[in-house]
């Protein structure tokens, strides 16, 4: 049932972009109110990662897009959840590093590769204030979001790219991006399948073998 005067309605006549980027803030904070670690994206229906992906490049119809919402929030999907096709893009390391902390995710290692676990202590842990900076209207918001959550995986025993390099260990990543934050923080809002998960973290972490 519509709660015509919930506040958890944010959505206005703004582009795509910002209603979603206000969705996820909204999202977030409710969350962290009722005590929820990170952010909750269940869903029954998962955004194929290439889609996301060509989302954040701005190669989608976002006009399109927000009109077609309006008709899918009234679809009544199966139960049982759908997975998305293979990716095949390359998980752009600016969009791949904070995805990991969106969610309360627990990554085993699985010879040289990252799966993840339904069972066990979240290593990679959700952290408000990574997500926040890119809402800061800073300049270099998507690289400060990149650097803390790095900082924030090396702290639970998962590095980046980069960090087991002798000249960056303990660095900053620093990565130089064109993408828009808000565009970034929308992106976020995305519900992805564990196999796209473990393709991102499998993407920009090193290796569980790296680690020993």
């Amino acid at each position: 049932n519509w709660n015509p005067g919930s506040t958890s309605a944010v959505w206005s006549n703004r582009s795509l972009v910002d209603n979603l980027a206000a969705v996820f803030r909204r999202r977030q904070m409710e969350a962290f109110r009722k005590g929820i670690v990170g952010v909750p994206l269940n869903s029954r229906m998962f955004a194929p990662l290439d889609d996301v992906i060509a989302f954040l490049n701005e190669e989608t119809d976002d006009e399109k897009l927000s009109d077609l919402l309006w008709g899918l929030i009234a679809v009544e999907y199966p139960k049982e959840r759908i997975n998305s096709d293979n990716s095949e893009c390359e998980v752009p390391f600016e969009f791949g590093v904070p995805r990991l902390l969106v969610e309360k995710m627990c990554f085993t290692a699985n010879g040289e590769y990252w799966n993840l676990s339904d069972e066990g202590d979240a290593n990679a842990k959700p952290e408000p204030e990574v997500i926040h900076v890119l809402s800061s209207g800073r300049k270099d918001a998507v690289t400060q979001c990149v650097d803390r959550a790095a900082r924030r995986l090396k702290s639970g025993g998962l590095l980046v790219t980069g960090y087991r390099n002798r000249y960056q260990a303990g660095k900053p990543p620093g990565v130089v991006s064109g993408i828009c934050p808000e565009r970034l923080l929308a992106a976020l809002l995305f519900p992805l399948s564990t196999r796209d998960l473990e393709r991102i973290a499998n993407s920009v972490l090193h290796p569980p073998e790296s680690e020993v």
